[in-house]
């Protein structure tokens, strides 16, 4: 299974931001505070969800902007060529749908 596709609308700082991931090894690259370590968090809330007892650590990573607005989806292709779409919302009611 290979990421393609990451959408965020709101996840700590990055909010409406989109992120494209080519075949092979992609490395994100950027300064101090620039969003790195909130993507990582973002990809993994994505892929497993939120686990009980991580609600302090999802409630930290709330959109600064706008924090009712928790929310982002991760597009995923397999080998085979066949790929989903999970979306996940991450404030009450908490949601999550594959297309």
């Amino acid at each position: 299974m290979r990421i393609v596709e990451v959408h965020i609308e709101g996840f700590g700082k990055l909010v409406g931001r989109h992120f494209h991931f080519g075949p092979g090894l992609n490395l994100m690259l950027g300064g101090n505070e620039t969003g790195k370590s909130t993507l990582h968090r973002a990809l993994l809330a994505l892929l497993y969800g939120p686990e009980e007892g991580e609600d302090p650590l999802l409630e930290s990573l709330r959109p600064w902007q706008d924090p009712a607005f928790h929310a982002g989806s991760i597009t995923c292709v397999f080998d085979n060529g066949q790929g989903f779409r999970l979306a996940r919302r991450f404030y009450p009611p908490v949601q999550a749908t594959v297309h």
